[in-house]
């Protein structure tokens, strides 16, 4: 007698590409792998186009048997904003308007059009949002190939889900790089007291530090920044020792690969992992 695994696709998308893994088998493997890009990472604006284009011209009907799709957005197509845990509200139709009009407040009434998703941290809110735009052409063109999407996420979400339990009641930095950009949340003795997405101008050690560095300068008026930081990047796997003299502790939290990635080519893959 013998067994069928079923097959998953996961799926990274950013305004520079798409990068995908199937994984399949038991133990669960990487049975497949590829990447696509572009130079669109620094660009003005993030635009999705290009990236569906692309996947349009590379994906096949039934993509090596895979039985659905897994999803990551990039930092770039969603809205981060970090608002108080509304604990006196228990429906979550509640907290949900709740975030709506908080993010009005913020974005203007154009935010009321995006898709929410929420994550509550002890006693606050990470609402992000998502132009509904993107989410539905992935679907839409998945479906063209036979692929249902169980799942989309924005990247720092899951990465803060995946990691939360690390920072306990500590104090630093949270941040998730990507080509040409960060996102830098900031905790204070285990509490999420701030939160930032900025552009970057490019993908070096020097620009990280810089713009960490800017919003350390920004956060200080808030009481004394921490120097500590957990990192994860799709840039490149960082060690503590290359951030040696730059005034930062930096903790790297790589995203784990499933068994038989291209050890070689991990980075292209972290978002897909």
């Amino acid at each position: 007698m013998s067994l069928s695994w079923p097959r998953a696709l996961h799926l990274a998308v950013r305004p520079d590409g798409a990068a995908l893994m199937v994984v399949g088998g038991f133990p669960r493997r990487v049975v497949h792998q590829a990447a696509w890009g572009n130079d669109a990472a620094h660009a003005p604006q993030a635009s999705w186009e290009p990236m569906l284009e692309t996947l349009r011209k590379q994906l096949v009907p039934r993509y090596y048997n895979a039985r659905g799709a897994w999803i990551t957005l990039s930092n770039h197509f969603c809205h981060y904003a970090l608002l108080p845990n509304p604990v006196a509200l228990s429906r979550d139709s509640e907290v949900l308007a709740y975030a709506r009009h908080k993010m009005r407040a913020t974005f203007g009434d154009t935010s009321q059009q995006w898709d929410l998703r929420l994550s509550k941290h002890k006693d606050a809110l990470l609402v992000c949002a998502v132009e509904p735009a993107i989410t539905a052409a992935l679907r839409d063109l998945l479906r063209e190939f036979h692929l249902p999407v169980v799942s989309i996420q924005p990247w720092f979400a899951t990465v803060f889900n995946r990691f939360r339990s690390r920072i306990g009641q500590d104090s630093g930095w949270f941040v998730v790089q990507e080509p040409g950009r960060l996102v830098i949340s900031r905790f204070d003795d285990g509490r999420w007291s701030a939160l930032a997405s900025r552009r970057t101008p490019d993908d070096t050690l020097e620009a990280f530090v810089a713009t960490l560095g800017r919003e350390h300068r920004l956060q200080e008026s808030a009481g004394h920044a921490p120097h500590k930081v957990w990192l994860t990047s799709s840039v490149q796997r960082y060690v503590a020792d290359d951030f040696a003299g730059s005034g930062y502790s930096v903790t790297v939290l790589n995203p784990p690969l499933p068994k038989h990635a291209n050890a070689e080519d991990d980075v292209s893959y972290a978002m897909a992992a």
